[in-house]
């Protein structure tokens, strides 16, 4: 049998100190003093309000999900999925409690803003919109039972380059805030109230999911039944493009310390190394943030120190590789080989435009890890020339 956190918390809590499985109730038999639910438990008033709500907070297709990749994206295809892991160390997760306590916050939502943050870092986009599961268990009764209650609402929060993090967590809360007091809206009916594209398509809502899983250790037991927690599913398949599940001090692996990450990937969009850089980022702009949330979000690092020659950075103009000689694009690389030979006089020798694009490249990469990104004025200052 596979639960979910919330599910394993309530079969804790069945059990009770000193409760042994023979006391709970038989399986498949009525819980004493519940009545049964209706599928969804709401009123028509209700039900009418929170769908208000979201068409009100997610009004167009504005809201696109848009990232650059390794490899293009294939329509029809059945994403590959794929896993990477980190941690964020016991001092970050500490910094973490106490920047959500500064902020009348809680980690989750210190969390999920550093994430907004990235993604903007990533794609340029200052209107983000990131997936999140929750139990939907609102209703007293439901709280204890054991079974999948899972619903995902959509948090969605503008993000000002200029302003510090503290402001975009209070954006994070605001939205996370509204999110949870209108979960109890299945995700495909807010789906359903929104516009459709054109075609009659239902809009992306997001393509990215985050998950702070709490668990008061990672195995428990009820009567003679042991519960382990499975780090994943590992079905394969990629559900969104990318989802960020992170657990609380203590429940990851023994010998690991602080946050635990899990970053799930489609393997068809992104390599390895791509997904690794990503967790890399998140970490390091979740210090830089927590140590002085009123620095600017478009100065936060990515990377400790200067980005290495060869490191590449996901943005929104593509994906630079900034190894010596090598075009990062190649649809770029293939025009500048049918360009001809032609060269251009630089003060060292002449190079030619496959060589020029290449340094044009390793240039933009490394304007990139200083922070530089779109409508973001930088300046350049480079040698003249001859002549």
């Amino acid at each position: 049998m596979v639960g979910r956190g919330a599910a394993a918390g309530a079969a804790g809590r069945l059990r009770g100190p000193g409760r042994r499985a023979a006391d709970a109730p038989p399986s498949g038999g009525p819980v004493p003093g519940l009545r049964p639910l209706a599928a969804p438990a709401l009123t028509e008033g209700r039900y009418r309000a929170q769908a208000a709500y979201w068409r009100d907070r997610l009004p167009t297709c504005r809201t696109r999900w848009t990232c650059s990749t390794d490899v293009p994206r294939r329509p029809g295809r059945a994403p590959r999925g794929a896993t990477v892991h980190g941690s964020t160390g016991a001092a970050l997760a500490d910094a973490v409690t106490a920047l959500a306590c500064r902020s009348a916050a809680t980690p989750t939502m210190v969390l999920l803003a550093a994430f907004h943050a990235l993604l903007h870092r990533y794609t340029g986009q200052r209107d983000v919109v990131v997936g999140m599961p929750v139990a939907a268990r609102t209703p007293a009764e439901v709280s204890p039972l054991i079974g999948l209650f899972v619903n995902t609402v959509a948090v969605r929060a503008p993000v000002a380059p200029a302003a510090g993090f503290g402001a975009l967590l209070a954006e994070v809360r605001t939205a996370t805030t509204g999110a949870l007091e209108h979960q109890d809206l299945p995700f495909d009916r807010v789906v359903a109230e929104l516009p459709a594209e054109p075609g009659g398509a239902a809009p992306p809502v997001f393509g990215v999911l985050f998950d702070h899983t709490r668990f008061s250790g990672r195995t428990d037991t009820l009567g003679d039944v042991t519960l382990t927690y499975l780090d994943g599913a590992a079905t394969g398949a990629a559900k969104f493009d990318l989802s960020l599940s992170v657990t609380d001090p203590g429940d990851t692996d023994a010998g690991t310390d602080g946050y635990g990450l899990e970053l799930e990937y489609d393997a068809d969009l992104w390599r390895p190394e791509s997904a690794h850089r990503l967790l890399t980022h998140y970490t390091t702009l979740l210090a830089a943030a927590t140590a002085d949330p009123e620095r600017a979000l478009a100065a936060l690092p990515l990377a400790a120190g200067r980005t290495r020659p060869g490191a590449r950075l996901l943005g929104r103009r593509g994906t630079f590789d900034a190894r010596p000689g090598r075009p990062g694009r190649p649809g770029v690389r293939r025009r500048l080989g049918r360009a001809g030979r032609g060269r251009v006089a630089g003060r060292r020798g002449d190079v030619d435009y496959a060589d020029l694009c290449a340094r044009a490249e390793r240039l933009g990469a490394a304007l990139r890890a200083a922070g530089a990104g779109p409508d973001r004025p930088v300046a350049v200052l480079l040698d003249r020339s001859p002549g």
